[in-house]
């Protein structure tokens, strides 16, 4: 059975992109009866309620939704909001992901109040830009975040800029999600250990800036600035005999001398330090000598001798790699029928990770009843109403 250590938690998201339903679900597949609150109109309600189509484009994602429950409420609507926070003072953790007080203009709900009448909530803000500073308001999605924060790839094309072919995920999202993550846990930990939670003001882009350090330490302190993609060529990329790119990573002095004595090149060793120093002469040697093997055969060499270095993987290279399968980096749900990306996290007791067995994604709003019966009991306002 996999480890769910968030077992009893209650979580109540109300999230737009992906930043907050991303938190939500890493929360939900270590456990947590999280509820994804879907904000409807009374009319969508009665129509689906119905039989006929919603229209108010709210949807549930298998890669953002799984594990999650999901309920309809109309924020216009005073009962519906009466039951909101209700909802709230039931949870443990919120999950918002809108711009500054948006959630409040929205639903009412006064963070400050909910934390005075339950000091040990967890709130969770993750917006793009943060909950203060100049650029706040400023509507985010990925590629503009990015772009403020730096670490969007970006090239010239046909004489005007483009995405680079590279841009297949956006930083500024993920390393905020995992941001997100640690500081509810954290929260958590502190409000089962002394009543007091928090509320967490968590910017996507500040967790790009933060992962940028090194250099932005450089720079803050007028150090000169290291560039790591011209380190020489012990650390460098090279052409395979089929053409394909090979990385060879001899940052550290020990891989370099193993890559030398594994080739039989004592004559090469003493070289390393002129590369270290940006000496380029050594490039067309080693450019002779990886063209020698294919990309694939020198990830065994590096493999067999104990240097850093490797080959690189197409997508479809990648999922049909040995190593994929051998980590285990599919789930499947807990039918077997539907496979999803399987989490970062691996528990060692019996190796599974968070979101093995997952639980599909529901129809939007399908959960409405059993949700509010659980949390607020048989008598939760709006409970027996449609939705379910």
């Amino acid at each position: 059975m996999t480890y769910l250590p968030l077992s009893g938690v209650r979580v109540l998201e109300w999230a737009r992109d992906r930043p907050g339903p991303l938190t939500a679900r890493k929360l939900a597949d270590m456990g947590a009866d999280v509820v994804k609150v879907l904000d409807v109109s009374r009319r969508e309600i009665d129509a689906l309620t119905a039989g006929h189509a919603l229209t108010g484009g709210t949807r549930v994602s298998p890669v953002l939704d799984r594990n999650k429950r999901s309920i309809f409420l109309d924020f216009t609507d005073q009962s519906d909001r009466a039951t909101l926070m209700a909802l709230t003072e039931s949870a443990d953790v919120i999950v918002e992901g809108t711009r500054p007080g948006a959630f409040t203009a929205r639903t009412g709900v006064d963070f400050h109040g909910l934390r005075r009448a339950k000091p040990s909530i967890v709130i969770c803000s993750v917006s793009g830009f943060g909950q203060t500073g100049p650029l706040a308001n400023l509507a985010a999605h990925g590629t503009n975040m990015d772009a403020l924060a730096g670490v969007l790839p970006l090239e010239q094309a046909n004489g005007h800029w483009a995405y680079s072919e590279t841009c297949n995920l956006t930083w500024t999202i993920e390393l905020g999600m995992l941001h997100a993550v640690g500081a509810i846990l954290a929260a958590l930990y502190s409000a089962r250990a002394t009543g007091e939670g928090a509320w967490i003001d968590l910017s996507c882009w500040d967790a790009a800036i933060e992962a940028n350090r090194r250099s932005l330490t450089l720079a803050l302190n007028d150090d000169p600035p290291q560039d790591t993609r011209r380190m020489g060529p012990h650390a460098s990329v090279y052409d395979a005999k089929d053409g394909r790119p090979v990385v060879l990573s001899a940052i550290i002095r020990k891989f370099w001398d193993r890559l030398c004595e594994a080739l039989e090149r004592p004559d090469l060793a003493d070289r390393w330090r002129e590369s270290f120093s940006g000496d380029e002469t050594l490039r067309p040697e080693l450019q002779a000598i990886f063209a020698t093997r294919t990309a694939a055969e020198w990830n065994d060499f590096f493999l067999e001798h104990d240097i850093a270095g490797s080959n690189t993987l197409t997508k479809d290279e990648l999922l049909g790699h040995p190593h994929f399968e051998g980590r285990g980096m599919v789930a499947r749900s807990a039918s077997g029928d539907q496979r999803l990306i399987a989490d970062a996290i691996r528990w060692m007791d019996d190796g599974s990770r968070p979101g093995y067995g997952f639980e599909p994604t529901h129809a939007p709003g399908a959960d409405t009843e059993a949700v509010l019966t659980q949390w607020l009991g048989a008598t939760a306002p709006g409970a027996s109403r449609p939705g379910a």
